[in-house]
């Protein structure tokens, strides 16, 4: 935010930060004024003080005004300090009157999310101050915006992660992406022609989950290696690691039951020895550090909503969320709670994996991705709405997301969300899209 530029109505030119215009002002004249009076200032505003985050070097067009008083008339310049602590000064030409409320057009560099306080004030011709007055501009997220990203000829995408630093976007025959901003995408070999599901980011590697028992890891999203692969009756949908286990987990397509594979080392493979079968399949895990959530699909009764939920990835437990909502076909931890997505646009949060809340958001999608930032929790999936929220969960809005994109992942890095799914009938042709 430090690149504001305020430019004046109508004829100045842009300067840097701000640039004021006199546009109305009190009566009379200054003669019997006593010399060596501040100036003072009051009812600085911005409008709008709310911008959306733009790539690039985008800006935002602002428009600012103040009230003044200077018995003196001899005010000079307008200072501004940053929210940084330096600060610029900005030469006015005279002002004749004892007061009135300047006024001036801005440019604000919206580059950058967070919410930025100024300081403004006028100094006269003696050096004297006025009182000083602080702005706030937030850059947020537009969360209505989205933009095509997908590279040409991409299958269709089931998740995307972000690890701090690049996203890894897994889907349809094997294709594995890349991309450090969202914006442009890389292909990479991954050494396997399966349908991948999952993918997660453990903290030193990318692991991906997909049909026939396949996993895959990679140090990097560039060079990857298979770390198991079995029979075609596994199909696991999601995968996660604790710092002694490594967990992937979706369902035994015959019997059509909950699977979960473990390992300790990457090499070694076996099922879990104690998973609840009560007529559901795995759709999606996440680990909290204490404990692993898997969120579940009813395929049989009872078809009441339940999650799995395990300390060591190999006793798990059942956990009863909902009398009427049998289906959850995602879940995530945002680092203060479990969020899992249902059906009917419905959403369950839990700061223990063991408590749950329903929430109701005005979307009908069966929600099949979840991601949050510092502010926003959205969520989307199949062909509707999404459902966002910056106040968390008081208000919700919906959103889209294309004409038919419907969307198998959600994640947030390098300040926007991404979002991976299909573009179209069936599961191809694939589509990312991003905020901006």
């Amino acid at each position: 935010m430090k690149e504001w530029s305020f430019g004046h109505r109508p004829a100045w030119a842009v300067m840097p930060l701000v640039g004021l215009l006199l546009i109305s002002c009190g009566g009379g004249g200054g003669g019997d004024t006593p010399e060596g009076t501040a100036p003072q200032i009051s009812n600085l505003s911005v409008s709008p003080d709310t911008v959306f985050l733009r790539e690039g070097d985008g800006t935002s067009a602002i428009a600012a005004r103040m009230d003044f008083a200077d018995p003196d008339l001899d005010i000079t310049k307008a200072w501004i300090q940053f929210h940084d602590g330096s600060r610029t000064s900005i030469a006015l030409p005279a002002i004749n009157v004892p007061s009135g409320t300047l006024t001036g057009d801005l440019t604000v560099a919206n580059t950058e999310l967070g919410t930025f306080t100024s300081q403004v004030w006028l100094e006269d011709a003696a050096g004297h101050s006025s009182n000083r007055l602080s702005v706030d501009v937030s850059v947020v997220v537009d969360t209505n915006t989205w933009l095509d990203r997908t590279p040409a000829g991409v299958n269709g995408l089931n998740d995307v992660v972000w690890n701090g630093s690049q996203f890894v976007a897994v889907g349809n025959g094997g294709v594995i992406l890349t991309s450090p901003d969202g914006i442009a995408w890389t292909s990479r070999t991954s050494g396997s022609t399966r349908r991948l599901n999952g993918v997660s980011w453990d903290g030193s590697r990318f692991l991906v989950a997909g049909e026939a028992a396949t996993v895959l890891s990679s140090p990097d999203g560039v060079s990857w290696t298979t770390l198991h692969i079995g029979s075609e009756e596994i199909l696991l949908q999601a995968v996660s690691a604790s710092a002694t286990r490594l967990v992937a987990a979706g369902v035994l397509s015959g019997p059509n039951t909950a699977y979960v594979l473990t390992s300790t080392d990457g090499l070694a493979w076996s099922p879990a020895p104690s998973v609840p079968q009560s007529g559901r399949s795995i759709t999606g895990l996440a680990w909290s550090g204490q404990l692993f959530v898997a969120s579940t699909m009813a395929s049989a009764f009872p078809n009441d909503g339940r999650l799995l939920v395990s300390q060591d990835g190999l006793t798990w437990t059942e956990v009863v969320i909902s009398a009427d909502s049998p289906t959850t076909l995602c879940v995530i931890w945002d680092g203060s709670r479990f969020i899992a997505g249902g059906i009917g646009g419905r959403l369950f949060l839990s700061p223990d994996g063991t408590n749950w809340t329903p929430v109701y958001t005005p979307s009908t999608s069966s929600f099949l991705g979840i991601a949050s930032s510092d502010t926003i929790l959205m969520a989307y999936g199949v062909v509707s709405s999404g459902a966002v929220t910056s106040d968390d969960g008081a208000t919700w809005q919906t959103f889209y997301i294309g004409t038919d994109f419907s969307g198998g992942g959600l994640a947030w890095g390098n300040s926007r969300f991404v979002a991976v799914g299909s573009d179209g009938p069936g599961m191809d042709p694939g589509a990312i899209y991003t905020t901006r």
